[in-house]
C-alpha cells in the first residue's frame, strides 16, 4: 500500500501484471504476456530501434530483420523477448524527476523484461534469440549502473550463450540445431558482445 494526497491505493506489481491469478506459466502465456507488455511496439518497429540506436555503436546482432516476422502473432516467444528487450533498452528514462516510493515506467518494463526471461530460464527454453536478449538486458543494466545485477546478469548470459554450443571458431563443430541455423557472424557479435560486458 502506497499514500497518496487521496488516501492509500494499492501498489500493482510488474508481475502481477504479467500473470493474473495463479494462472500456469506456459510458453504460450508467456508469450501473450510479452506481446502484451510490446503493446504499438511491433516487431519491425523492433528491428527498427535496433539499427538506429543499438547497431551503430554495439552490434550484436545480425539478420534481424530476416528473423522477425511483421506481426506480433506470428512471431515466436524469443523473437517477443527479443522485441521487448529492444523496447527496453531504446526507452528513454522520464524526465520528470520520481520519488523514491513511485516506480518509474522504466523500472517496470526493466521488471518484466528481466522477469520473463527468468520465466523463460524456468520453462527451460533457451535459444539464439534468448541470448541476444540477455546480451541487451545486461547492456541496460551496465549503462544504467544497475550493480550487482549486471555483474549477475552476464555471468547467467554467458553460460546461456555456452549451452548453446555455438562458438566462433570456423572449423569446430557447431551441434545447435534449429530452423534457422545461426551463422558465423551471428556467433561472433554474440560473444564479442558477451565478452565486451564481462570486461
Amino acid at each position: 500500500m502506497t499514500v497518496s494526497d487521496r488516501g492509500p491505493t494499492q501498489c500493482q506489481s510488474p508481475a502481477s501484471e504479467t500473470f493474473a491469478a495463479l494462472e500456469p506459466v506456459t510458453a504460450k502465456t508467456l508469450k501473450d504476456a510479452v506481446i502484451q507488455k510490446l503493446g504499438p511496439f511491433t516487431p519491425e518497429s523492433a528491428v527498427s530501434a535496433y539499427r538506429r540506436a543499438v547497431e551503430p555503436w554495439f552490434p550484436v546482432i545480425s539478420e534481424l530483420g530476416s528473423r522477425v516476422p511483421a506481426t506480433c502473432d506470428e512471431t515466436s516467444l524469443d523473437v517477443a523477448l527479443l522485441c521487448l528487450s529492444i523496447l527496453l533498452f531504446t526507452t528513454s528514462p522520464s524526465s520528470t524527476t520520481m520519488n523514491d516510493d513511485i516506480t518509474s515506467g522504466l523500472e517496470i518494463l526493466y521488471l518484466q523484461t528481466k522477469s520473463s526471461l527468468a520465466f523463460a530460464e524456468g520453462l527451460g527454453l533457451n535459444s539464439v534469440q534468448i541470448v541476444q536478449s540477455r546480451i541487451l538486458l545486461t547492456l541496460f543494466e551496465a549503462s544504467h549502473g544497475f550493480y550487482p545485477a549486471a555483474y549477475i546478469s552476464i555471468g547467467a548470459t554467458l553460460r546461456a550463450a555456452d549451452a548453446l554450443e555455438v562458438h566462433p571458431i570456423e572449423d569446430a563443430v557447431q551441434p545447435y540445431c534449429s530452423n534457422e541455423a545461426i551463422t558465423y557472424e551471428e556467433t561472433v557479435l554474440m560473444w564479442c558482445g558477451i565478452l565486451v560486458l564481462d570486461r
